[in-house]
């Protein structure tokens, strides 16, 4: 008769009992729903750690501009040409807070041998390649005024003056001249060269640095020769020829002219069909492909940012240059190199560019390497080494993109730190541009990083932050996270007042009923079981009642609380240099789990039991006799 007796006491006072589940309910149900909000952003959060990247570029800005002017056929034009003055070193950014540091990066002329047969790593040649000739024109064609009027039907509409060849050939690398069969093949003298005047005899031969376009017009364009010397990633002048042409004679590859062309057609034969570009960097969402996701992985894996930390000998290969072999010029892909992953590669490096972004220096399918850029030397390499593939890549760039030109493509890439020695043999500078100069940021650091790139007054460098859209997700997220954790904190503390107060009123105040039951002979085991009837009568209901409305509205709850912080999220000071173009799609989890709802109730159940053994324990601790002797009733 336990129960009965113990729900007659307990509905004693309706009231006060209706008032203690109300409230039990209510405390419950914030209590539910702030756990289950915070869970689910607690996972959002973690998500998106591991989905977003937060990238930084650094460009430096022309220290002034210079007039430039030159006329052709279509007219006189005049652009601004900028100059950098000042060098400037990534060591003077290096206080700034970092994820990864800035690098930057070059493009290194690289030639390769597949150890598993020993053959080159091999490309396409060059339907468009700078190449020393010797010509021969038919007729005798000059222009010795200089004045840029050409000879009558003699013009191209590009402004070149233009004549037909009888004999072509070009210089290779052991000092000979190998004919070239392209018939009807034009010499063309652009107007804008200095000195523009011209005089060609068609009994004699000539030696000239052109730009060979041997497509279905083949033509021969004249241009000034000229090389680079390079100290340092920021530094290069360039030298060269005064002359467009020069008269062949047998001795001329011993004069001081002669020597550098031969330098360069070496050099340009080393390059011509073995050679392709390859990107040192320190983590793969520094290239822009792979931070805007154009990078998927056609066999294996990208390089892990252990093996970049420690300088592993790994690569990564773009799918054209690792393709089956194909002898078709229609076909998409091939060069003949059966590349997969698990092969040994070993490259060697005989030059860094920095002066042109990657896509610049590349190649397509149909293309090898392109490199103008020569000092004047023959080119020697400065590392080789052994690598093994470990992925290869495929990149599909957006049709309506409109920065195909960013950090380039169809490059073998490979840890910085694999190179013993580091960069070395520069061909080219250049200033910071966000192609080739780039880091990475925590999560959520954008604004403080910015803020603090603007104390160190650099005028002439701009940073720009791509966070994915970070900051406008996480705005909304962090709103969700404090509203889930007033929640849960006022629920918790309503939870413990309710619970606490009413065991207070059914255990400890029924001190004396205790002791009445245990003289009467009931035993302490029933007199703590009639005790915590009457608060698991309440706490149960109660706690699954509040349980259940929590439930139910932490989605929305959640949804609405998301959405108005996300829409006020983005108002930044630094708003033209802060970008959010690579948009990821995680958003707030907003279901409600039932576990979690579950586990909240059932600690709320588990409090109550707490709570109730700690008031029956105090009671039984006192003698009952002690307690009849007092007067009253506390009941």
């Amino acid at each position: 008769m336990t129960w009965k007796y113990t729900v007659k006491q307990l509905f004693r006072t309706p009231g006060k009992l209706l008032l203690f589940f109300l409230l039990l309910v209510l405390s419950a149900a914030l209590l539910v729903s702030g756990f289950n909000l915070w869970a689910n952003t607690g996972e959002t959060l973690s998500q998106m750690s591991q989905a977003y990247t937060t990238r930084g570029t650094v460009r430096q800005l022309a220290d002034t501009t210079e007039l430039v002017s030159y006329t052709n056929a279509l007219g006189s034009f005049t652009f601004e040409q900028p100059i950098y003055t000042k060098e400037m070193k990534l060591e003077e950014l290096s206080s700034l807070p970092y994820l990864v540091p800035p690098e930057n990066r070059p493009v290194l002329y690289t030639k390769g041998i597949r150890e598993k047969n020993g053959n080159e790593i091999l490309t396409y040649p060059n339907t468009l390649q700078y190449a020393v000739i010797k010509f021969r024109v038919q007729e005798d064609f000059n222009n010795l005024s200089g004045e840029t009027t050409g000879q009558p039907g003699e013009r191209t509409a590009s402004g070149c003056d233009q004549a037909t060849l009888s004999s072509l050939s070009v210089l290779q690398e052991d000092g000979s001249f190998a004919e070239v069969s392209l018939p009807g093949c034009q010499v063309l003298i652009p107007q804008s060269s200095d000195p523009y005047s011209y005089d060609f005899k068609a009994s004699e031969e000539y030696v000239a640095y052109a730009y060979l376009d041997a497509r279905a017009t083949p033509m021969a364009t004249l241009r000034h020769y000229s090389y680079s010397t390079a100290t340092t990633p920021a530094s290069t002048e360039y030298s060269g020829l005064e002359e467009l042409y020069y008269p062949y004679s047998d001795h001329f590859l011993t004069t001081e002219e002669g020597k550098l062309l031969l330098a360069y057609a070496r050099n340009s034969a080393l390059f011509s069909r073995n050679a392709f570009p390859t990107v040192p960097t320190n983590d793969n969402m520094l290239l822009d492909p792979f931070f805007k996701k154009w990078i998927t992985m056609k066999y294996g894996r990208t390089i892990t940012a252990e093996e970049y930390a420690s300088g592993a000998k790994v690569c990564m290969v773009p799918e054209y240059l690792a393709s089956d072999p194909s002898d078709s010029d229609t076909s998409p892909s091939g060069y003949n190199n059966y590349m997969s992953v698990g092969d040994q590669l070993t490259l060697s490096f005989y030059g860094a560019v920095y002066s042109l972004p990657p896509v610049d220096a590349s190649y397509d399918p149909k293309q090898s390497l392109n490199a103008p850029l020569f000092p004047k030397e023959e080119m020697e390499p400065f590392a080789t080494e052994t690598y093994e593939i470990v992925g290869v890549y495929r990149q599909q760039v957006p049709s309506d993109t409109d920065d195909t030109a960013m950090f380039g493509y169809l490059q073998v890439i490979i840890p910085e730190k694999s190179i013993e020695g580091g960069v070395s043999n520069i061909v080219a500078g250049g200033p910071f541009v966000p192609q080739n100069v780039s880091f990475l940021l925590e999560n959520g650091s954008a604004d403080s990083f910015l803020l603090e790139f603007d104390k160190l007054g650099y005028d002439n460098l701009q940073v720009e932050v791509d966070d994915m859209g970070y900051a406008e997700v996480a705005r909304g997220v962090e709103t969700v996270m404090l509203v889930a954790r007033i929640l849960f904190f006022s629920g918790l503390a309503g939870v413990l007042c309710v619970l606490v107060f009413f065991v207070f009123l059914q255990v400890a105040r029924r001190e004396r009923e205790t002791a009445v039951q245990i003289s009467l002979g009931s035993g302490k085991r029933r007199a703590a079981a009639s005790l915590l009837l009457a608060v698991m009568l309440v706490a149960i209901p109660g706690s699954a009642g509040g349980a259940l409305l929590g439930h139910a509205v932490s989605g929305r709850l959640s949804e609405q609380v998301y959405d108005t912080a996300s829409q006020s999220a983005y108002s930044r000071e630094y708003s033209d240099l802060y970008a959010s173009e690579n948009q990821e799609q995680v958003t707030l989890k907003t279901e409600a789990q039932p576990g979690n709802t579950l586990a909240a109730a059932v600690g709320i159940v588990a409090c109550a039991l707490l709570l109730t053994g700690f008031f029956a324990a105090r009671n039984f601790r006192k003698e009952p006799l002690a307690l009849l002797s007092k007067g009253g009733d506390r009941t």
